[in-house]
């Protein structure tokens, strides 16, 4: 096979799905649940004026969702933002000749951002800025830290707390765009029966893919050099069925 792919991530898969193959592709869909459906079946979804089941491949393979997945990492940016925030309120708690640490115990706010934008490529410029907001409030503090007089330390202490408001700001942005980014992106597929949905985390781009050595087949190799998950509904289907509870 040489042809046409729509490529899209799934968590940390990318899928191939043949173009001829593609009906439509839509962002915030609304999804009726189904009572009693197979697991990998999220519910079903209007797709251009049609109704069709919606598969999450996701659950089909093994991964945990993507709400799951970044809510999590939010959740450790924000303890990591108490812990600035209480790092300066130590600041400026602390009297003359006390000792003060020039970091917070354990900073992990920078590997953090950088696991939010791996899952979450549209928030890399906005994380860019949170990441130029924290560098700066570490090299301000430590500044302040070098000075001799207690009036200095404790002024720029101030400011360095505007510096994290500024960055608490910045969070809270970045929280309503992953909200917005956790909709729902569904590709409508044609299969040899009735039509599909698959639900997927981004939609890429489209490009040429080519047959490898996979015994299944269900491994293409993209024209970029990456290697993808052939999507072929007709026959994965079934059995996707047949493995769920």
């Amino acid at each position: 096979m040489d042809s046409l792919c729509l490529t899209a991530t799934v968590g940390t898969f990318e899928i191939a799905i043949p173009v001829s193959d593609v009906k439509a592709v839509r962002k915030g869909v609304d999804v009726v649940r189904v009572p009693r459906s197979p697991s990998h079946i999220v519910g079903t979804v209007d797709m251009c004026g049609q109704w069709m089941a919606l598969v999450d491949l996701r659950r089909v393979f093994g991964l945990r969702s993507s709400h799951e997945e970044t809510s999590e990492v939010v959740e450790q940016v924000a303890a990591q933002a108490a812990a600035h925030q209480a790092w300066l309120d130590g600041l400026l708690a602390d009297g003359p000749g006390s000792e003060v640490s020039a970091a917070p115990s354990g900073c992990t706010l920078a590997p953090l951002l950088e696991e939010l934008v791996r899952q979450r490529p549209r928030s890399r410029m906005l994380v860019e800025r949170i990441v130029q907001d924290h560098d700066a409030l570490h090299q301000a503090v430590a500044s302040a830290l070098a000075l001799d007089s207690e009036r200095a330390r404790k002024a720029l202490s101030k400011a360095h707390r505007r510096q994290l408001t500024r960055l608490r700001v910045v969070l809270d942005r970045l929280q309503f765009v992953l909200d917005l980014d956790q909709q729902q992106v569904a590709v409508a597929v044609r299969t040899d029966s009735s039509p599909v949905a698959v639900h997927v985390d981004m939609v890429q781009r489209v490009e040429p893919a080519e047959k490898t050595d996979d015994p299944k087949g269900d491994v293409v190799r993209l024209q970029s050099g990456a290697h993808a998950v052939l999507l072929d509904l007709s026959r994965q289907l079934p059995v996707w069925a047949a493995a769920s509870p």
